[in-house]
């Protein structure tokens, strides 16, 4: 590139996963370090001590371990793009796992959630609490991270879907290609590897993973027991936050996925003039070509979001609720004490 235009400059350095990685774990560690996202992550719910360890026992391991799922997640995504851009050499491989392991990894964290909810369950149920509601998944889901979950979970089943039906395969083979005649031309048409069946399948069949371990690990956090009525508000409370961190991983580990198709159908909007000897020069051009230029440009900014939203998850769950409601509680039974 001869002469390169800012636009030019800033899409080469945004073309890079790594960049976006960075920017996210920038903005993620701005926004920590607000005083909005201390009071939202904060907990004010007041218990005795004995509450307050109660409820920690039955709580803080889940949270924790969806707290390092966030990071599991991000890791994986990370880890794929470094294995097929620097260490393994797929020229010609349908790096299908590349596109399949971010939903997968995410699957296995909400399915690992969902069984240590329903192992443990109710083993620290001590008195029987009846609320007069019937509990179900989405009971204690936050709309909106319910609706940003579903929403990335569909415009990645969709965008695999009409990929997929786009692509085609040559002799029986694999659907990696994307095809683009010349017009008005006998010359056989271009062909581009593409995100096509090939990739798209595996995707499908980890996003039905994914939204079925979501659904069991919503389903089992709602509908077991109360420990004791006293505790009730602050269970709502650590539900509430599973439920929330659960929406937030998901979403993240689907963004990281979708953003790798749009980056992989983008560099579609980029073919140009083709010139061929003795036949001459022909404007090769796709007629989604705008589409895939603008997924691909808008890739970045997915990435980023991701990044931001498993880091800052895996933050606020690591933040327990039940020690500053034990200090509160400890420093409400002093008052009487000094009042004396």
């Amino acid at each position: 590139m001869p002469n390169p235009t800012p636009p030019d400059v800033v899409g080469a350095v945004l073309s890079s996963s790594a960049v976006s990685l960075v920017v996210g774990l920038v903005f993620a560690a701005l926004l920590a370090f607000t005083p909005w996202w201390r009071t939202r992550a904060a907990t004010a719910t007041r218990l005795t001590r004995d509450e307050a360890v109660v409820v920690g026992a039955r709580y803080s391991p889940e949270r924790r371990l969806l707290a390092a799922g966030a990071l599991v997640v991000l890791v994986t995504g990370v880890t794929v793009e470094v294995l097929a851009r620097y260490v393994l050499s797929l020229n010609g491989e349908v790096s299908w796992w590349r596109y399949a392991a971010p939903v997968f990894a995410t699957a296995a964290v909400a399915a690992a959630l969902a069984l240590a909810i329903s192992v443990r369950g109710a083993h620290h149920a001590t008195e029987p609490v009846t609320t007069g509601t019937r509990r179900t998944w989405l009971s204690f889901s936050p709309r909106g991270g319910t609706a940003a979950a579903g929403l990335a979970l569909l415009g990645l089943v969709l965008t695999t879907i009409a990929a997929g039906c786009a692509s085609s395969n040559i002799d029986g083979g694999p659907f990696v290609f994307l095809e683009i005649p010349a017009p008005n031309t006998d010359v056989d048409p271009v062909r581009l590897w593409f995100y096509g069946w090939a990739y798209g399948v595996a995707v499908l069949l980890c996003c039905a993973l994914l939204a079925g371990a979501v659904l069991w690990a919503l389903s089992a956090n709602a509908t077991r027991p109360f420990l004791r009525p006293e505790t009730v508000p602050a269970e709502h409370h650590e539900r509430r936050r599973i439920a929330a961190g659960l929406a937030q991983v998901a979403t993240g580990g689907i963004l990281l996925t979708l953003a790798a198709a749009w980056r992989f159908i983008g560099s579609a909007g980029r073919i140009g003039s083709l010139t061929i000897e003795g036949e001459g020069t022909f404007e090769i051009v796709w007629r989604y070509a705008d589409i895939a230029r603008a997924a691909g440009a808008a890739a970045p900014v997915l990435e980023v979001v991701a990044v931001m939203l498993l880091v800052l998850s895996a933050l606020a769950l690591r933040q327990g609720g039940t020690r500053r409601s034990a200090d509160s509680a400890t420093a409400a039974s002093r008052q009487p004490e000094e009042a004396r």
